[in-house]
């Protein structure tokens, strides 16, 4: 998927969170979007409030722990 993509997935996804901001899926969604826009420390909120709220894919703590080490956080 191209920038734009991700920039636009992103935007729908912060969209669909002020209709329902306790939608661990879309956060999660979000989290993977910033990601790819090297946006790591957002993504890493995204990732956490998702987690906060019961996501569990087994790709969140790999995201997480991946943003940590871009961000230079533990």
């Amino acid at each position: 998927m191209k920038q734009g993509h991700y920039t636009q997935a992103a935007e729908v996804a912060r969209k669909s969170l002020n209709l329902a901001p306790d939608y661990a899926e879309v956060w999660y969604a979000l989290g993977i979007d910033l990601a790819k826009l090297n946006r790591f420390s957002e993504a890493l909120e995204a990732y956490q409030k998702a987690k906060a709220l019961g996501h569990r894919s087994r790709g969140l703590e790999p995201n997480i722990q991946a943003c940590k080490r871009a961000c230079g956080t533990k």
